[in-house]
Formats: structure tokens, C-alpha cells, sequence
């Protein structure tokens, strides 16, 4: 059996080694982004929050979406018409500067009945006026202070898009 000749085998080790070599450097930038929202790698966000009413009712399922150049990070509010905007799963609050906030009317699983309703002609007559607000958006632009602060969104339905 004949052996390899040393040229070969020279230029087999330096194969080996520029492969080792692209190896251990992949797996050092692999690692090197597995830092996952450290303080030093986590946008400047302040806090934002508040009350969306739409006809001076509060609005709930409505999106709300802090919209500026650096990102989009958005809230949805609850029966009280309250959100809180967050940034990803792990970080809260808006960009500061000027955004525009992008309020839009999500579909509802169901809709209640209207409080005020004397009859069932009255609650369908409410229900047929809810659905008809799905999908309805409104535009606001406001200043996203350094500190921070609650951002009330009163919106009119006839402003609605």
C-alpha cells in the first residue's frame, strides 16, 4: 500500500485547519447574538399608555400602534379602553419624538347587547352599528415625550377612515 505523499498531506492539514478555523469563527458570531435584550442592546423606549374612547365610549379591541421611523410598537385595549404599548414581548413603551398613532377597530368575537335598549329591534339596530365599525381607523400625530405619559385618544366615529 502506497502512502500519500507529503505534498498531499501538507495540503490536507491545511484544509483540516482553514475548516477548524471557519468553524470556531461561525460559532464566535453565532454566540455573539445570542445576547437576546441586554440593557446596552435595548432601544430607548419611554413609556406609554392611556385610554382610547371612541364617541365618548370607551373602546375596546381597538389596535393601537405608536408609528415613527425608528419602529412600530403597538397595544390593544381591554373592555376599559385602556392599552399599553409594547415594544416586543419583553419591552414596553414608544419611541420618543413625533409618531403617529394608528388606532384601528378589530372584529369582535361577539357583540354585547346595548345597555340603553329598550327591545330587541334596539339591540340589533346597536350590534349592526358596531360591526359596521370594524376595520374603521383613525389617524392621530402626537409628540412622544422623553418622560413618558399616558396618551388619551378621544376619536369620533365620523372621523374614522
Amino acid at each position: 500500500m502506497k502512502s500519500a505523499s507529503p505534498f498531499a498531506r501538507v495540503r490536507r492539514m491545511r484544509v483540516e485547519a482553514v475548516n477548524s478555523t471557519i468553524m470556531v469563527a461561525l460559532t464566535s458570531i453565532g454566540l455573539a447574538g445570542c445576547g437576546g435584550g441586554e440593557a446596552e442592546d435595548a432601544p430607548d423606549l419611554v413609556e406609554a399608555h392611556g385610554t382610547v374612547t371612541i364617541d365618548d365610549s370607551p373602546a375596546d379591541n381597538v389596535r393601537v400602534m405608536f408609528v415613527s421611523a425608528k419602529g412600530s410598537p403597538a397595544g390593544i385595549t381591554d373592555s376599559s379602553g385602556d392599552y399599553e404599548i409594547e415594544y416586543n414581548d419583553k419591552l414596553s413603551g414608544a419611541f420618543p419624538g413625533q409618531t403617529t398613532v394608528v388606532v384601528k377597530r378589530m372584529a369582535a368575537a361577539e357583540f354585547e347587547d346595548d345597555p340603553d335598549a329598550d327591545d330587541e329591534d334596539d339591540d340589533a339596530e346597536y350590534e349592526r352599528k358596531e360591526q359596521a365599525n370594524v376595520g374603521s381607523e383613525w389617524q392621530v400625530e402626537i409628540d412622544v415625550k422623553e418622560g413618558g405619559a399616558p396618551y388619551n385618544l378621544n376619536l369620533n366615529s365620523k372621523d374614522a377612515e
